[in-house]
């Protein structure tokens, strides 16, 4: 977030692409904004995010909108990728297209940073396993704030976002998870996480389960 923000500072382009060390392109991305001010994936699955005023999470989501004076009624409903669950609209930061002339990282990281001020976080867990490995303390109870920020930067700003194809920031840790329609996609940027850490035969790119192409799978074997 900090970083993003100050390459929104620096840079002369028009559009920025930020995402997550843990991607493997295979494909041709289609990363065009199309006239919104962003471009992105919905998060995988519910997790701290709301269904709407009932909702156990939705105390978070209020609080934080008061905080940055945000209207909560201006953000809308999205489906989550994995549970299909309708949420008020949270992004997977792994992969975020912007117009940069919006300065949305800017407006994500003074949310978030005022947030933390308030005291307001979205977690009582004190263990989230992430790609990386386990986050704990302080980290795991602020996980999936920045990602709520960055929403509320857009929405609540009147910009407007483009939702990018299923087959881009495809979540493979959660390939079990997912249809079977799912699973059978061309894809396009994979988001890998943790399962280059399993056997090849539990990976999905690896035991013949994901649509890639020939190419790149020969290169990939080659890698791994």
């Amino acid at each position: 977030m900090y970083v993003s923000t100050e390459a929104e500072k620096i840079s002369t382009a028009d559009t920025l692409v930020v995402m997550d060390s843990d991607m493997l392109f295979c494909r041709e991305p289609d990363l065009a904004l199309d006239g919104a001010a962003a471009a992105l994936r919905p998060v995988d699955v519910k997790g701290m995010c709301t269904y709407g005023r009932d909702d156990p999470r939705d105390g978070y989501w209020q609080a934080l909108c008061q905080t940055v004076g945000v209207d909560y009624d201006q953000v809308p409903m999205v489906q989550t990728t994995i549970d299909k669950a309708m949420v008020k609209a949270s992004y997977n930061g792994g992969l975020v297209v912007v117009r940069r002339q919006d300065r949305i990282f800017e407006r994500t990281l003074g949310y978030f940073e005022r947030s933390v001020a308030a005291k307001i976080a979205p977690n009582v867990s004190h263990r989230i396993e992430a790609g990386h490995g386990v986050v704990s303390g302080r980290g795991s109870e602020l996980w999936g704030s920045s990602q709520a920020c960055l929403s509320l930067a857009i929405w609540g700003s009147g910009l407007t976002v483009r939702t990018l194809s299923e087959p881009h920031n495809y979540p493979l840790h959660l390939f079990d998870q997912m249809s079977a329609e799912q699973q059978r996609l061309p894809l396009s940027i994979i988001h890998y996480h943790d399962v280059f850490a399993k056997a090849p035969a539990l990976n999905p790119l690896l035991n013949g389960s994901t649509d890639l192409p020939a190419d790149f799978r020969i290169w990939l074997e080659g890698k791994a």
